[in-house]
C-alpha cells in the first residue's frame, strides 16, 4: 500500500512552475502527496495562487504577505489593510483558506551601508516587518486560524555578499527567533488556544528556540534545509524534537534536499512536492524510527494543525 504523506508548505503559483505546474501538481498527487498547503508570498499572490490553483481540491491557502516583501512604501498599506480583509471575510473569500502566512522576521538580508550599518531602507524595511507581523497576528486571532511562520536569522556572509562589503567587516545578529517568541507572546491570548501554528523552515540551532515554540503551541515545518552536511546543528535539534510536533514540507520550489535523487526531466532546478518522501526517509534515520511512523505521523499533525477532515 502507497505511503501518503502531506507537504504543509509549497509554493504552487511560483513562476519557476509555469512550464509544467500542471504535470508537477498531477504527478505529486499521484505519487502519494494527498495535500498541499500553499502559503501567499507577496500580496499579489493572494489573489495568483486563487487563478492558478483553484481547480485543485487538494491544495489548499493560507492567506498573507512575506516578511521579505512588506518593502518600504507605506503607500500600500490601505490597500493591503483592505485586500487582506477582503481575502478572510469579504467578497474575495476562498472556503480553501486554511491559515494566516506566511508571515515572521526575516534578517537574512538587509540594506546596509558601507560600514555594514543599517541604511535608510534597511531601517524602514525592519519596522515594517514588525508592523506587518503584528498586523498577520491581529487577524490570525480575529479570523482563529493557525499561523504559518517565517522566521529567518541573519547571515553575515550573505550579507556581505548582497551589499559588497568585505569579508573582515563586522556583521551585527539578532537573532529573529527570539524576537518573534517575544511578538507572539504579546499576541498569545488572542490567538488558538493549541496548535497555533508552524513555524516553516525550522532551522535554528539552538533547542532553546525549538523547546520555546512547543511550549507556547507551535509545531515545526522540516525540510530539505536540515538534510544539508552544514547543518549539523539543525540536525541534533530536529533529532530531539517529538515527532508529534513535527510536519514535513519542501517550500517549493526552494530548498532543495542534499543528495536528492532527482528526475532532471520533471525537477530541473526546483524543489517541487515529490521530494517529500526523500525528507521522510532521512528523517526516520535521523530518529532512528520507521518511514511509516514518519508518514502516519507528519501527516495526522498537519491535519490536526490545519483542522483539515
Amino acid at each position: 500500500m502507497m505511503k501518503t504523506y502531506i507537504d504543509s508548505h509549497t509554493h504552487m503559483d511560483h513562476k519557476r512552475f509555469d512550464m509544467n505546474r500542471n504535470r508537477i501538481i498531477e504527478l505529486s498527487h499521484d505519487s502519494g502527496i494527498e495535500l498541499m498547503i500553499n502559503p501567499a508570498i507577496g500580496f499579489e499572490t493572494n489573489y495568483e495562487m486563487k487563478k492558478t490553483l483553484d481547480q485543485y481540491d487538494y491544495i489548499k491557502y493560507a492567506v498573507g504577505i512575506h516578511p521579505g516583501c512588506v518593502g518600504i512604501d507605506e503607500n500600500v498599506d490601505e490597500e493591503w489593510d483592505a485586500g487582506l480583509l477582503k481575502l478572510l471575510i469579504g467578497s474575495d473569500k476562498s472556503p480553501k483558506t486554511v491559515a494566516i502566512g506566511e508571515t515572521g522576521l526575516d534578517f537574512h538580508k538587509f540594506a546596509r551601508d558601507a560600514n555594514g550599518e543599517l541604511d535608510e531602507d534597511g531601517i524602514i524595511n525592519l519596522g515594517r516587518q514588525y508592523t506587518w507581523f503584528r498586523k498577520q497576528l491581529q487577524l490570525a486571532g480575529m479570523m482563529k486560524l493557525p499561523l504559518i511562520l517565517h522566521v529567518r536569522n541573519g547571515d553575515a556572509d550573505a550579507i556581505r555578499r548582497a551589499n559588497g562589503l568585505s569579508d573582515d567587516t563586522v556583521i551585527e545578529h539578532v537573532n529573529a527567533h527570539k524576537e518573534a517568541i517575544k511578538i507572539l507572546k504579546e499576541f498569545d491570548q488572542y490567538l488558538l488556544p493549541e496548535n497555533k501554528g508552524v513555524v516553516h523552515c525550522f532551522t535554528s540551532e539552538y533547542m532553546e528556540d525549538a523547546e520555546e515554540y512547543i511550549r507556547m503551541g507551535y509545531m515545526l515545518g522540516i525540510g530539505g534545509a536540515f538534510t544539508h552536511p552544514d547543518k549539523k546543528e539543525t540536525k541534533e535539534t530536529v533529532r530531539q524534537v517529538p515527532l508529534e510536533r513535527i510536519v514535513l514540507e519542501t517550500d517549493s520550489p526552494f530548498v532543495l534536499p542534499a543528495n536528492m535523487p532527482e528526475s532532471e526531466e520533471i525537477h530541473g532546478k526546483n524543489n517541487t512536492p515529490m521530494s517529500i518522501p526523500y525528507i521522510a526517509e532521512k528523517l526516520a534515520e535521523l530518529k532512528g524510527i520507521s518511514v511509516d511512523e514518519v508518514a502516519a505521523i507528519t501527516t495526522e499533525n498537519v491535519k490536526r494543525l490545519f483542522r483539515i477532515e
